[in-house]
C-alpha cells in the first residue's frame, strides 16, 4: 500500500544530504583527485558525517536496507563489465602476472588470512575464519582502475592489477557460497553433504545457466540487428547495465546466485564484437559510478558507527594484517618468477584495495543469517575496507610515480587492445 510508507521531513533531509554531496564532488572532484582524495574516500566521509557518529541526517535502518541493494547492484555491474572487458584470447599472450596472482596468490592469501583470523579472534571456528578470509580476498576493480590506467605504472604491473581485480571477485563467489552453506548447515539438523550438494547445484547451476543464456541472448540480438536498434546518446548506458541487472535478478529469482550469473554473462559477452562491447561498457560506467557513490555513503552511515562503538585492538591489527602481510606476502612470492623487480612486486602486493565485493559479500552473509553485526567477521571486514579506502587512496599516486613506467601512453593494456581494434 502507498500509505504504508510515510515520507517525513527527515526523508528530505537525507535526500538533501546526498544531493549536496554530489554537488560538492561535482565541483571539487578533479581537485580532490589531484590531492589523492578519491571519490570513495569522499563519499565514505559523507556517510560517516551523516551517521549517528556525525550529524545523524540519514537513519541507520534506511542505510542498511539501501546498502544491501546498492552493493548487490553495483557488484553485479562490476562483475559483468569487468569480465566482459577482458579479451581472453588476446590475454593469452601475456598471462604470466595475472595467472600467478589469481592461481597462486589468491588461494594462498585466503589460507593465510584464515589462519590469522583463527589465531587472533578468540572463539572463532575454522569455517568462520575461512569466511572472513574469503570476504576480504577479492580486490576492488573500481578502486584499482585509476592505478591500472596510471601512465606511471609499468604495463605488466597494470595488466596484472587490472585482470586480477576484474576476475577475483567472481572466482571467490563459489567459495563464499560453499562456506556460507557449511556455516548454515552447522546450525541446522540437515546432513551437511546432501545440503551442501543441493545448495551448490542450485546456486552455481542456476546462476551459470542463467548467465550463459542471457549473455548468448545479448550477443544474438546484437549480431542479428547489427546494433541498429541500440539506443544512442546518453541512453547507451542502458544495454550493458540491463545485461548485468537482468542476469543477476533473474538468477536470484530462480534460486541461483545472481553474482555467478552476472559474471558468466560478462564472460560470454567478452567473445562478442570488441569495438561494440567496449563502447557499451564505457558508457555504462557513469551509472555504475553513481551507484558506487551511494554505496559508500550507505556504508559510512550503517557500518562505521557499529564498528566505532565495539571494535577491539586485535580486530584493528588483524585488519592491517589483511592489507599487508596476508596480501603482500603471497603476491610477492607468486611473482618471484615473473621477472618483475622487487619494487614492482611490492607495489602489486600492496595495491589490493578492498571495496564493493567485500561489502556485497558481507551484506549477503548478514541477510542469510550466517553472521551478525556484532560479530568479528562484520567488524574486521568493515575496519579493513575503511582502512583500505584511506591507505590505498592516498598512497596510489605517490607509489605509482616511484616505481616508474617507460611508456607515456597513459593506457592500460586492455585499453590498448580497444584502441587497436578501433583503428
Amino acid at each position: 500500500m502507498i500509505d504504508s510508507y510515510t515520507v517525513t521531513p527527515s526523508t528530505y533531509v537525507a535526500l538533501a544530504t546526498v544531493g549536496v554531496a554530489f554537488l560538492v564532488y561535482g565541483g571539487l572532484g578533479r581537485l580532490l583527485n589531484r590531492l589523492s582524495f578519491s571519490s570513495a574516500m569522499f563519499f565514505l566521509l559523507v556517510g560517516v558525517a551523516a551517521s549517528t557518529v556525525g550529524l545523524g541526517t540519514i537513519s541507520a535502518e534506511a542505510a542498511g536496507l539501501l546498502l544491501r541493494i546498492y552493493a548487490e547492484v553495483t557488484l553485479a555491474i562490476v562483475l559483468c563489465t569487468e569480465s566482459a572487458r577482458m579479451d581472453f584470447r588476446a590475454l593469452r599472450r601475456d598471462l604470466g602476472t595475472p595467472v600467478r596472482l589469481i592461481a597462486i596468490a589468491l588461494p594462498a592469501s585466503i589460507v593465510l588470512g584464515g589462519i590469522a583470523a583463527w589465531l587472533m579472534l578468540p572463539g572463532i571456528g575454522w569455517v568462520e575464519a575461512a569466511l572472513l578470509a574469503v570476504v576480504l580476498a577479492p580486490t576492488d576493480a573500481d578502486l584499482a582502475r585509476p592505478v591500472a590506467t596510471n601512465p606511471d605504472v609499468p604495463e605488466e604491473v597494470a595488466l596484472g592489477i587490472e585482470v586480477e581485480s576484474g576476475l577475483n571477485d567472481g572466482i571467490c563467489v563459489p567459495l563464499l557460497l560453499t562456506l556460507g552453506a557449511l556455516a548454515v548447515g552447522a546450525q541446522s539438523d540437515e546432513a551437511a553433504a546432501p545440503m551442501l550438494l543441493r545448495f551448490l547445484s542450485e546456486e552455481l547451476g542456476i546462476g551459470t545457466g542463467v548467465g550463459a543464456a542471457v549473455g548468448f541472448a545479448f550477443i544474438w540480438f546484437a549480431n542479428t540487428t547489427k546494433g541498429r536498434f541500440f539506443v544512442v546518446g546518453s541512453w547507451l548506458l542502458v544495454p550493458f547495465v540491463a545485461l548485468a541487472i537482468s542476469s543477476f535478478a533473474l538468477a536470484q529469482s530462480l534460486g541461483g546466485s545472481g553474482f555467478i550469473a552476472a559474471f558468466v554473462s560478462g564472460v560470454v559477452v567478452s567473445f562478442d564484437n570488441q569495438k561494440r562491447r567496449f563502447k557499451l561498457i564505457e558508457t555504462s560506467e557513469g551509472l555504475a559510478n553513481v551507484v558506487s557513490a551511494l554505496t559508500w555513503i550507505a556504508f559510512g552511515v550503517f557500518c562505521i558507527p557499529i564498528v566505532w562503538a565495539s571494535a577491539t585492538w586485535s580486530m584493528a591489527v588483524l585488519s592491517i594484517l589483511f592489507l599487508t602481510a596476508v596480501r603482500m606476502g603471497p603476491a610477492m612470492v607468486a611473482l618471484i618468477a615473473s621477472g618483475l623487480p622487487a619494487s614492482q612486486r611490492a607495489f602489486v602486493g600492496w595495491f589490493g584495495p578492498r571495496g564493493l565485493a567485500s561489502i556485497a559479500f558481507l551484506m549477503l552473509l548478514l541477510d542469510e543469517g550466517v553472521i551478525t553485526t556484532d560479530g568479528p567477521i562484520f567488524e574486521v571486514t568493515v575496519l579493513t575496507i575503511a582502512a583500505s579506502i584511506v591507505l590505498h587512496g592516498i598512497s596510489a599516486g605517490p607509489l605509482a610515480a616511484m616505481i616508474g613506467r617507460p611508456s607515456d601512453t597513459g593506457e592500460s593494456s586492455i585499453e590498448n587492445q580497444k584502441r587497436n581494434t578501433d583503428q
